[in-house]
């Protein structure tokens, strides 16, 4: 049973790197349209994988929306999930963004 769960984990994600890499995209429009019609979105806790530190986050589906605003970061949070499509950073102490900090956030579409 864990282990066909686990292919089907597996198979999801694969079919998403596909669709991603044919240059479809899940639009944001698309995401708050599917919250309008009652889907349901599940809140990870800070400090929990994806999630980092103190900041608020929603996954939906396989996607995730992180708040890290207002928290006086002085740099990107580490550690964000690959699935990351939102992320809101305003009012934080950043100056400057290093080279590759959102490599790896292949489902960013808003920041």
């Amino acid at each position: 049973m864990v282990l066909a769960l686990r292919l089907q984990e597996v198979l999801v994600v694969s079919m998403v790197a596909v669709l991603l890499a044919a240059g479809l995209d899940f639009s944001v429009e698309e995401q708050e349209e599917q919250e309008e019609q009652g889907e349901q979105e599940e809140v990870a806790g800070a400090g929990t994988p994806g999630c980092p530190g103190l900041c608020q986050c929603e996954v939906q589906g396989l996607l995730h929306r992180l708040d890290c605003s207002d928290l006086g970061l002085s740099e990107i949070p580490a550690n964000l999930s690959g699935f990351t499509s939102y992320l809101r950073l305003a009012g934080n102490d950043l100056t400057d963004l290093p080279e590759g900090a959102f490599s790896g956030l292949y489902n960013l579409r808003v920041l």
